[in-house]
């Protein structure tokens, strides 16, 4: 290169710039509001599902169930106990997914106010993070139901061929 070319300081392939239109930044505007709903609606739904896990654990452990029901009773206080600490796991999982929802919202509160190019990645970051959360928990479920239904098949036909 001749000595009076300029070349970008840092990398020297220049990637395309991408300007956010008018349109485009109404549509993140109201974007915004519902992802706060939502990240409000995962918080909640933790604390329901958290207190309804910690309301079956008490009742498994402090309840009485009367044998004529045809359950042992500690089957019953098992399965409260047990119940409840499904509840309280699956409240859980929903703490990430309201935390990036917020996050995104966050972000695109920032972009609304200062609109730089820097504040639109963040917001896309923080959208990345609630789908990719979302994807893998949505893998998770298929996988458990697939496996909840083998293991069903697999204990009907054992307790039919047991006999």
């Amino acid at each position: 290169m001749a000595e009076d070319s300029y070349e970008a300081p840092g990398d020297a392939i220049v990637g395309p710039i991408i300007l956010l239109t008018p349109i485009g930044q109404k549509y993140l505007d109201q974007t915004r509001p519902w992802a706060r709903f939502l990240s409000i609606f995962c918080f909640a739904g933790a604390c329901l599902s958290a207190l309804a896990g910690l309301a079956l654990i008490a009742i498994g452990l402090l309840g009485h169930i009367p044998e004529s029901q045809g359950l042992h009773p500690m089957f019953g206080r098992a399965f409260g106990v047990v119940s409840g600490l499904l509840y309280i796991l699956v409240g859980a999982l929903y703490v990430p997914a309201g935390i990036f929802l917020f996050r995104y919202g966050g972000a695109l509160r920032s972009l609304a106010d200062h609109g730089t190019t820097e504040i639109l990645e963040n917001a896309l970051k923080q959208q990345r993070s609630f789908w990719r959360y979302a994807g893998i928990l949505a893998l998770i479920g298929v996988l458990v139901v697939v496996f909840a239904f083998f293991a069903a098949l697999f204990l009907a036909l054992f307790a039919r061929y047991s006999q």
